[in-house]
């Protein structure tokens, strides 16, 4: 492939450029040789997501507790219930996607923005899972979560049931198997 930091390129394959066509006239006669073929260059290799997740070492709920070290592994878990102690969702800062608060009735970004903003309601599913080893919470956050469901948190608000915890369609989510790819960086240890 080729492109630029804009993703867009213009090619001309065989076009009648004149300076181009000044610098073959100049070349003929000379020993140097124009060639006709293609390089080809070679990039990062790309994988599906199923081969990045087979090739990823796979640990347990166990390995990732005990992780004394960064590392990135596969986890293969069950889901057991959704934590509603923290909610299902959270109202993030339309700019830069981090939790607003309210400042003298107004919407206040704290972590990036520094300053009043609009919020819109994302997801982030607190989902407890298990393996033969032990048993721990994930979190779903707002793209997953939207890509599972088919639907946004506004959705669901705007359909829910004032008297429940959260929407019922969120239990598609609970009595599953699912492979989790798991960073355990800094802020983990």
């Amino acid at each position: 492939g080729v492109s630029n930091t804009f993703y867009g390129t213009k090619m001309l394959l065989n076009a009648d450029v004149p300076y181009i066509n000044d610098y073959k006239l100049k070349m003929e006669g000379t020993e140097r040789e124009l060639t006709q073929s293609v390089s080809q260059l070679t990039g990062p290799t790309i994988l599906s997501l199923e081969a990045e997740l087979l090739q990823t070492p796979r640990m347990t709920i166990l390995d990732l507790n005990e992780s004394s070290e960064r590392c990135v592994g596969t986890v293969l878990v069950r889901t057991c219930d959704i934590e509603t102690a923290f909610g299902w969702y959270y109202q993030s800062c339309t700019t830069c996607s981090s939790k607003v608060t309210i400042r003298n009735g107004s919407i206040y970004c704290d972590k990036v923005c520094k300053q009043p903003r609009t919020s819109v309601p994302r997801y982030k599913v607190n989902l407890q899972v298990i393996d033969n080893s032990g048993s721990t919470t994930f979190t779903l956050f707002d793209r997953v979560v939207t890509q599972m469901l088919g639907r946004s948190v506004q959705d669901l608000l705007a359909a829910m049931n004032q008297d429940l915890v959260y929407p019922t369609e969120l239990d598609t989510l609970v009595d599953k198997r699912m492979l989790f790819k798991v960073e355990v960086n800094d802020a983990n240890l």
